[in-house]
């Protein structure tokens, strides 16, 4: 539009005012070039019209000047008027009174005027809106007052109330004294007039109204007059956030250009876009040669897709972590960690760069498979000193400070009357409280003995003896080792370690009986020689006959003391006795002398007087009863008599049968005396003997105690399984006997029983009495150790073949339908010893009579050392 094209410069130069002719009835009469070249009409286009037809939306106003123009009286209006293109200008009208006589009307053109006043307006807005937006205070200060006019934000940044004058003093006063003199130096310098008077000075300030600490930035002008400062106006910003970034920004550099990580930065298309000094270190390129490079330059070409992936996931805004290669300058290829994060722009959401942090972790891996590798040792000899300490047969028990158990061995556990699974720690007094203890002097002593408790003070203990009598009846002696486990100077527990000492006192004691008894035996055996020495020559017809007689009767009394020397005992197994006197005649599979009786052993003075008698038997059995022709049995039987009034009587029966028909001697001989009488007498008892035709039968009566020894009735010595094989083939058994009826041999998966070689798998015959045993397998290991043939054999339950000396666990297995448990020592021929622990299981094919037996044997090298 015309008027809208004006400058202010322009309008000003074409016309000030310009004078338009009237008519007494208002009209225009005169126009002239002015009023052309202002609007564009010519005078042809607007004289004789009326002024108000020229005025752009009339207003009340503008409506009152113009009647009171037509009236002739004095009016000035502002008003805009329309020019010929269509556009309009701001004039301003003024006409004089008049009356009736014509006029005329100024018009002044205020185009200038006014873009002038809009552009003020619009610059004061502008500096308004961008000291809001940037929270910028104002302010101005009256130098020769020295007060301060501040607007509302810069009062808030000072702690004052908006429109408050205040004193320059007031404000200086914050200012932190190590910060007033370069503010104040700066202010000095734009009071001087020689200058512009510009300054801009940052200082801290901590505010009077809440003591919080912030920094402030001035800008702004002094102004002059007559050479002198007068006042100053200005702007204030609180940079403390930003100070703090920087300071932040400082710290972060700092880190990047020292840490020993490589910190780099792409572009979003992959571009290096910075290098920091430890990258140039780890992977041996400068940062001007790396800049701009794409960083897939470093990267395997195995591994390109991977690296796209991470740095696409970046991109997404996910911040990714992962152990992988990356190469060296001289294409070596090491193993890095990587963090990889986007760096968003200032609206904290688009991503604008790729930060990467990358970590040499060559040296850690390689210590971490060496540690892997010293762990897994570290494992595997944890695990064999664990086995090794289960496996000890020493007790061992680890106490905590607490004097509780933290650990046991199975041996310790055995002693204590504790499970596996038991607590860890188990507190002592719950152990302590099933124990019975004696000291060396067999003296009850508190079983807090036995908790390490010197130990724990810092004592070392040694050979500490004590009798325990464990939870299940047992009785052990142990000397017990007592150490402080120390670690760092401080005492964290202590360890006990007893060595059972049973077998060692047992033997010591055993020693010195033998001693005694040797020394008893001596003077005894010399009474016997002589007394058969005198019968011997009193019943002999010549010395041939003399010298026969008396050196079979001195071998017979000599096999039953070696009997004692052999088993190393103080007792003799019944059943060795009898095959010691009787075994020559012995023809294995013809059953001609059957044997039948309970596992016992019997004291030595009675294995000498009831030897002599079987000897006499066997004897005259051979040249003239039952064992001289084809068809004679004799049957050797024994038992314990408890339905007597007395003392229970041990009962010993010799009978004959199927031999020539026997008649009473005419005169009785050493032989008949020694069977009739001797034997009774010297074990406090009565021995009968009669010959009926059919057989000659003999039979010893006397007190048990004067021939078996009670303590060892059935073994050397009797005790709990030791061996954890034998346990659980017994838990197996026990786990299938139900409601009274034996398992079967198929219910025990004997292909699965561990160690095999160590089994025995016997068929029982019952058709006969007594039953007799087939064995159908025995393992190999007991085939080796007791020198055996390898082939299955019909054995009788009473034979000595039937894995050695025969002690009745046959026989109790199959008349008590239980199993049979005996711990044994067995001397043998060839210098062959050891002690011998067996179970025997019996089975059953309906789950009533028992069919077979399966058994299992374990030896006791490391006692058979000890006994040998």
């Amino acid at each position: 539009m015309r008027g809208t094209a004006l400058s202010a410069a322009s309008a000003t130069e074409i016309v000030s005012y310009i004078m338009v002719g009237l008519t007494a009835q208002g009209k225009i009469a005169s126009w002239d070039a002015a009023a052309e070249a202002l609007t564009g009409f010519a005078a042809q286009d607007v004289t004789g019209g009326d002024i108000e037809r020229l005025l752009v939306a009339p207003t009340p106003e503008s409506h009152r000047a113009i009647a009171a123009l037509r009236a002739g009286f004095a009016a000035r209006f502002g008003s805009l008027i329309r020019c010929k293109d269509g556009g309009f200008v701001a004039v301003e009208i003024e006409a004089k009174a008049r009356g009736d006589a014509p006029g005329a009307i100024s018009l002044r053109d205020l185009t200038a005027e006014r873009l002038a006043a809009g552009a003020s307006r619009h610059a004061a807005e502008r500096l308004k809106l961008a000291l809001g937006a940037a929270a910028i205070g104002a302010y101005e200060i009256d130098l020769s007052t020295q007060r301060y006019q501040l607007d509302g934000r810069a009062a808030a940044m000072w702690g004052r109330d908006p429109g408050e004058s205040v004193c320059f003093a007031t404000l200086a006063d914050q200012v932190l004294d190590e910060d007033r003199p370069s503010a104040e130096a700066a202010l000095a310098a734009a009071s001087d007039p020689a200058g512009d008077g510009s300054y801009a000075t940052e200082f801290r300030i901590r505010r009077h109204s809440d003591g919080v600490l912030r920094w402030l930035s001035l800008r702004g002008r002094t102004f002059f007059e007559n050479g002198r400062p007068v006042s100053r106006i200005g702007v204030m910003l609180d940079v403390t956030q930003n100070r703090r970034l920087e300071e932040d920004n400082a710290h972060l550099a700092a880190i990047v250009e020292t840490t020993g990580d490589a910190i780099y930065s792409l572009t979003l298309d992959g571009a290096v876009k910075s290098w920091n000094p430890a990258a140039e270190r780890m992977f041996g390129v400068a940062s001007q040669e790396m800049i701009g490079k794409a960083e897939t330059a470093l990267t395997p070409a195995e591994l390109q897709g991977e690296a796209g992936t991470l740095f696409d996931a970046a991109k997404a805004g996910a911040i990714v972590r992962r152990e992988t290669k990356r190469l060296r300058r001289d294409g070596s290829s090491f193993d890095v960690l990587l963090s990889i994060a986007p760096m968003r722009g200032r609206n904290g959401e688009t991503v604008a760069a790729i930060s990467v942090l990358a970590r040499d972790i060559s040296h850690e891996k390689r210590v971490l498979a060496q540690l892997e590798q010293a762990n897994a040792r570290m494992a595997q000899q944890t695990a064999e000193l664990d086995a090794v300490f289960e496996a000890l047969n020493v007790p061992v028990t680890v106490f905590n400070r607490d004097v509780a158990i933290a650990r046991t061995n199975a041996a310790a556990r055995a002693v204590w009357g504790v499970t596996p699974d038991m607590p860890q720690p188990l507190p002592f007094e719950e152990v302590a409280a099933q124990l019975s203890v004696r000291n060396s002097a067999g003296e009850t002593i508190d079983p807090a003995a036995l908790s390490a408790r010197r130990a724990l003070a810092g004592e070392s203990v040694a050979a500490q003896h004590y009798q325990i009598t464990s939870p299940s009846g047992l009785k052990h002696d142990f000397e017990a080792a007592e150490l402080p486990l120390i670690v760092d100077g401080a005492i964290t527990g202590a360890v006990a370690v007893w060595h059972d000492v049973t077998e060692a006192r047992r033997r010591d004691d055993q020693a010195s009986i033998l001693l005694r008894e040797l020394s008893h035996r001596s003077k005894n055996l010399l009474s016997v020689i002589e007394s058969i020495l005198r019968q011997s020559a009193k019943g002999s017809v010549s010395k041939d006959d003399f010298v026969a007689r008396f050196s079979d009767r001195l071998r017979a009394l000599a096999s039953s003391h070696d009997l004692l020397a052999k088993t190393n005992s103080l007792s003799v197994s019944m059943t060795d006795l009898i095959f010691s006197q009787v075994g020559h005649h012995w023809e294995p599979g013809q059953r001609r002398i059957v044997l039948s009786g309970l596992g016992v052993r019997l004291k030595p003075d009675a294995a000498q007087m009831i030897g002599m008698a079987l000897h006499e038997l066997s004897t005259n059995a051979a040249k003239y009863g039952a064992l001289s022709n084809a068809t004679g049995r004799v049957s050797i039987g024994w038992r314990v008599d408890h339905e007597v009034e007395s003392e229970p009587m041990f009962v010993l029966n010799w009978v004959e049968r199927g031999g020539p028909p026997v008649q009473a001697p005419e005169r009785a001989g050493f032989g008949t005396t020694v069977i009739q009488r001797v034997a009774g007498q010297s074990l406090r008892g009565t021995a009968s003997l009669a010959y009926p035709e059919e057989g000659v039968a003999w039979t010893l009566r006397a007190p048990r105690s004067s021939v078996i020894d009670a303590t060892q009735q059935d073994a050397p010595r009797a005790e709990r399984i030791r061996s954890p094989a034998l346990e659980k083939l017994q838990a197996l058994w026990i786990n299938l006997y139900r409601d009274g009826k034996l398992p079967r041999l198929d219910d025990l998966a004997i292909d699965e029983i561990e160690p095999q070689d160590h089994l025995i798998v016997a068929d029982v015959d019952n058709a006969i009495n007594p039953p007799a045993v087939h064995f159908v397998s025995i393992g190999k290991a007991l085939v080796e150790r007791m020198g055996l043939r390898r082939e299955c054999q019909d054995i009788e339950v009473s034979e000595t073949e039937i894995l050695g000396s025969e002690d009745g666990a046959y026989r109790r297995c199959i008349r008590s339908a239980r199993p049979a448990y005996e711990y044994a020592y067995f001397n043998l021929t060839q210098g062959r010893s050891f002690f011998f622990e067996r179970l025997l299981l019996p089975l059953s094919d309906d789950g009533q009579s028992i069919s077979r037996i399966i058994g299992m044997a374990s030896f006791d090298d490391s006692a058979s050392a000890g006994a040998n």
